[in-house]
């Protein structure tokens, strides 16, 4: 079984043999396409539902709010604007984010494959004709899953506060009864739910997220996968190691002080560190489950890349 510093360390190996400094200018470029749009949408529809819906927060003389507001034709345009960027929101993530998030993790693959002509347009590697849309629909089967994952997540979380919101009576009628055992056993039965749901959705959310870490290499290497095959395969790789993967993740947390201590600056190292890393635990587990690859195909850059002297060790450690 694969130590935590052992990957640490080859994780690193890999990214100053080749160039960190593309690494860290990658991870800049990859961010700034990302972050740019989403800001600039965050900060025109903030300003925009502000303007729209400030008619109905106080009233300057009252002070009171105007409830006639929701039923004019100005809460309508809100609650729509509200939806219709929402949805460009949503949108942006599928099908830009979600090829780019694929590009970026292609780059560091054949950063640590020490691959030729490794180049920045390897960013842009989703994009190209006859691939674009079967990699964001492996994206999207990760990225839907993670969506119904994060719904049972927030049932878990507030749904007990709402069962206490109601049950509150009932506790007050106890307290006026003579049942003392119930009265003691029912909150703490009540505060039992409240602490331990939260804490069971927290730990299962977690193992989903990690369940499906390693979608995003299976795509950026294989071609014709049908939709959900990635995540399918991801899932099976991670069985058995995702606490192990946690923990992983929980021996950065230096680095996440230090980024914290540099307001983000060194998040553009951290993060390519990081993600090389788990680059190194997948094809750990790959080495270790190859009948789970059996009759794919690999992008045909890849078979070349497979075959050249020196370069398998860096893929399977």
């Amino acid at each position: 079984m694969w130590k935590y510093s052992d990957i640490r360390k080859k994780a690193w190996n890999s990214l100053t043999d080749g160039s960190p400094i593309n690494a860290v200018l990658a991870t800049f470029i990859y961010s700034l396409i990302i972050s740019v749009p989403v800001t600039f949408i965050v900060t025109a529809s903030t300003i925009f539902l502000f303007v729209s819906g400030g008619a109905f927060i106080i009233e300057s003389e009252s002070h009171q709010i105007d409830y006639s507001w929701f039923a004019s034709t100005g809460f309508i345009v809100f609650i729509l604007s509200f939806l219709l960027i929402l949805l460009l929101i949503v949108l942006f993530g599928i099908f830009v984010i979600a090829p780019l998030t694929v590009g970026y993790n292609r780059y560091l693959i054949n950063m640590v494959r020490k691959s030729p002509d490794n180049g920045f347009g390897s960013i842009f590697y989703s994009f190209k004709k006859g691939r674009y849309l079967n990699q964001v629909a492996g994206m999207f089967a990760k990225d839907i899953r993670l969506a119904l994952n994060s719904v049972v997540f927030f049932v878990a979380i507030y749904v007990p506060w709402i069962i206490f919101y109601f049950v509150l009576p009932f506790l007050d009628s106890l307290g006026n009864s003579n049942n003392n055992l119930l009265l003691i056993l029912f909150p703490m039965l009540l505060i039992l739910i409240i602490f331990l749901l939260p804490i069971l959705a927290n730990l299962w959310f977690i193992r989903c997220a990690y369940a499906y870490r390693f979608t995003e290499f299976i795509i950026a290497e294989y071609d014709g996968l049908k939709m959900n095959q990635a995540v399918n395969l991801s899932i099976k790789l991670a069985k058995g190691i995702k606490l192990r993967m946690v923990f992983l993740n929980l021996t950065f947390i230096g680095w996440y002080f230090l980024n914290y201590m540099t307001s983000g600056l060194l998040m553009y190292w951290i993060t390519p560190y990081i993600t090389t890393a788990f680059y190194k635990v997948y094809c750990i587990q790959k080495s270790n489950n190859p009948e789970l690859f059996e009759g794919l195909t690999p992008f045909e850059y890849d078979k070349d890349i497979l075959q050249s002297d020196g370069v398998e060790e860096s893929v399977t450690i």
